[in-house]
């Protein structure tokens, strides 16, 4: 006896999920991100799915449902679906079909129809080791049946060529009339009305493919896996790598990037000979599920051409599938490692490694066919990968060392010749997740370019190449920071705030460049532009020239008020750090509150600083109600705490440069300038290089006795204190009293 037809689907299972995901979104830190068109939800009818977890017999269905209101049929492993467990029967009630149910495709075909999504994952199984491609570069998985590497599966190609047949002859039918037939179909395909089957043949048929990314993926024991080994006796080696490694997954800080690729349309594919051949070889149809094929004369024809149709739509999503890849900072350096080991190396230099990961995440982003995780894309997220410490480089490491391939010490990094064994699909993502990872991305032509590019630049003279590299860090930060804050509780601030001089920073090298490279460093509530005048003078000159940009800063005043001083200070460090990369000497010159960063990076010696100019450095302010902000500031801590309004977000000044500088300037950012100013006068005594103060005599911003206390507590012997008779602030830029010209000299030009 055939098995019955799945039971109906229950509303109750997609709200059971809604809030599993929920409480595992809020609490557990699980980051479900759907990535591409959403609008592609609403247009599709199959989506195809690449199959590494158990979950994602269920997250596309809930994404599907929460965006469009559709049901979703789900082909899964039949073990799942007629288990008569809890997953088995919530499966069933989400929409899962086995993939052994009898007449599968007949009744899918039927489903899409009655306005069901399908859900298919061609792979046919897990892929656990996620490798796709064989030795020839075909795509091709591994077959637990068969114990070899097979193609994909066509059966999402054959459904949709059957759906787009019937909606065709549907729509044939409405043309000439024929009101009986089309009640006919209605009855037996159970839909409500005529209108609703017509409204359904209008439909494009459309194939969406998509792929799922974890990142990380981890390998040590969870808390799952514990209750597993607790409760369940004889637990299989198979079923407890699936419960550590996808227990991971939801139970710990993961990334879950669904991505949308562009949607196929079925009609594309056929001719009108196609179609014309599937009109004959169905005569007369009583649904979608007679266009699948027939024995005999004309439907052994078409049968034949369906099959040509079908391998050649396969093999569109299935590439679409795989280019949807949401390529992470473990990707990267798991292809840096396999080819290394591939040449024979044992052992690199720790800085060798970042360096090289740091390009490839660089030439990555230079590729438009690549999706970027956040952890190669944002540079918050890799910024320290070259003074070796970032977030995703000790995930990395971490899982590596974990599985027993690599294996870190302070100056180099061992490869252990686990990398280069051959492990068992239920073993892999335990004992070798670099293969796993390096796998992944194997199909994309960008990764395979950037990896090239990384190692190639790591033996090639390119002083100037890694200094670009690191300036396009601050010109992404300054681009992201400037959409991140472009919300709708800001208009009014931006509506005061006006129209600015674009804050974004500059990098100005002249074609026969001379020692020192310039650090330019703005003041406090402005931006690059500030200084970018000076900058192009000594550029003039031949000094290469960084204006470096503050976080927070020349972008939104609701920016800066999320800043810190150590924020600011690591902006100069990456400017220097740039500038290093090119030139020995390097000198910065701050302006007002830049002078205290200058000089606060002084007193940390970094190598390679050739000396340092402040102008208009505050340690004393004019404004009085400076003495206030620690109490105001308090006071907004402890409102936000009980849930209350700040007592006072913004201050509204008078810049002398409104184009430039903020009008509202954050309560905690004038905080976070105070504790500036009392960091850099602890450390003024570890000030090693040559120093140059200048001052405005009457400054209305700045206290004039600010370049005597700094003067007095700097201990150099070479240093200067300058005082410009000037009632104005902006001494630099306006180039007051020859202000320019005395730090072009000190400068040595």
């Amino acid at each position: 006896m055939a098995d019955p037809f799945p039971p109906d689907i229950e509303n109750a299972a997609y709200d059971w999920t809604a809030r599993l995901l929920g409480v595992l979104e809020r609490v557990l830190r699980l980051r479900i991100r759907l990535n591409g068109d959403p609008g592609v939800l609403e247009a599709g009818d199959i989506f195809v799915f690449n199959h590494f977890a158990r979950v994602e017999t269920f997250i596309p269905p809930y994404l599907i449902h929460r965006h469009t209101g559709a049901h979703c049929r789900t082909v899964a492993a039949a073990e799942l679906v007629r288990s008569t467990g809890p997953l088995g029967r919530y499966l069933a009630a989400l929409g899962a079909v086995p993939n052994d149910q009898e007449g599968l495709l007949a009744f899918l075909a039927t489903e899409v129809i009655r306005g069901h999504r399908v859900v298919v994952f061609p792979e046919g199984g897990m892929v656990k080791d996620r490798r796709v491609l064989d030795e020839g570069g075909r795509y091709r998985v591994y077959s637990r049946t068969t114990r070899e590497r097979r193609k994909q599966h066509t059966g999402a190609a054959v459904l949709a060529l059957a759906v787009a047949a019937f909606r065709r002859t549907v729509r044939q039918a409405e043309a000439q009339g024929e009101t009986e037939r089309i009640e006919a179909w209605v009855e037996r395909l159970g839909l409500p009305d005529p209108e609703a089957l017509l409204a359904d043949a209008r439909r494009p048929t459309v194939i969406v493919p998509a792929n799922i990314t974890f990142y990380p993926m981890r390998v040590s024991e969870n808390l799952l896996e514990w209750a597993a080994h607790r409760f369940v006796h004889g637990l299989s080696p198979r079923l407890a790598e699936e419960i550590r490694i996808e227990g991971n997954l939801l139970l710990r800080d993961t990334d879950m990037d669904v991505r949308l690729a562009p949607p196929i349309r079925v009609e594309a594919f056929l001719t009108p000979w196609d179609r014309a051949l599937a009109r004959i070889a169905a005569t007369d149809p009583e649904g979608p599920q007679d266009f699948l094929g027939r024995a005999s004369g004309i439907g052994r024809l078409w049968g034949r051409r369906r099959r040509r149709l079908s391998l050649r739509i396969r093999d569109r999503y299935m590439v679409a599938m795989y280019q949807a890849v949401t390529v992470n900072l473990c990707h990267l350096a798991s292809r840096i490692v396999q080819r290394w080991v591939d040449a024979g190396e044992t052992e690199v230099p720790a800085d060798r490694f970042h360096r090289a990961l740091y390009r490839a995440i660089k030439a990555v982003q230079a590729e438009p066919d690549v999706n970027r995780h956040e952890s190669v894309d944002h540079p918050d997220e890799y910024a320290g990968l070259l003074r070796g410490s970032c977030p995703g480089l000790e995930t990395f490491t971490t899982t590596a060392s974990a599985a027993g391939l690599i294996e870190r010490d302070e100056g180099s990094y061992r490869f252990s010749g686990k990398l280069c064994q051959e492990f068992g699909l239920d073993e892999i993502r335990l004992e070798n997740p670099v293969a796993v990872y390096a796998n992944e991305v194997a199909p994309l032509p960008g990764v395979r370019r950037a990896v090239d590019a990384a190692l190639s630049a790591l033996d090639r003279p390119d002083p100037l190449g890694w200094l670009r590299a690191r300036f396009d860090d601050e010109e992404r930060l300054y681009a992201l920071e400037r959409a991140s804050f472009c919300r709708p509780d800001t208009d009014e601030i931006t509506r005061v705030e006006g129209t600015k001089v674009p804050g974004e920073p500059y990098l100005l090298v002249p074609k026969a460049p001379r020692s020192p490279a310039v650090l330019l460093v703005h003041g406090f509530t402005a931006s690059p532009a500030e200084l970018r005048p000076f900058g192009e003078r000594l550029a003039s000159l031949g000094h290469p020239v960084l204006g470096i940009r503050l976080r927070g800063h020349g972008t939104s005043p609701w920016d800066l008020r999320e800043r810190t001083w150590e924020e600011w200070l690591d902006s100069v460090r990456r400017g220097f750090e740039a500038l290093r990369e090119a030139w020995d000497r390097v000198a910065v010159v701050g302006f007002s509150a830049g002078g205290i960063l200058a000089l606060r990076l002084a007193a940390d010696r970094p190598e390679g600083l050739d000396r340092v100019a402040a102008v208009a450095a505050p340690v004393r302010v004019r404004d009085r109600g400076m003495r206030l902000v620690p109490l105001v500031h308090g006071a907004n801590v402890v409102a936000h705490t009980l849930g209350a309004p700040d007592l006072m977000r913004f201050h509204r000044s008078s810049p002398e440069h409104p184009e430039i500088n903020y009008i509202h300037v954050p309560v905690k950012a004038l905080y976070e300038l105070g504790r500036l100013i009392d960091d850099t006068l602890d450390r003024l005594g570890d000030v090693a290089c040559p120093v140059l103060l200048v001052q405005g005599s009457e400054d209305p911003t700045v206290d004039p006795e600010s370049g005597e206390i700094l003067y007095e507590h700097i201990p150099v012997r070479d240093k200067a204190l300058v005082l410009i008779p000037s009632d104005r602030h902006g001494i630099l830029r306006e180039d007051i009293g020859d202000t320019q010209g005395r730090v072009i000299h000190f400068l040595g030009g």
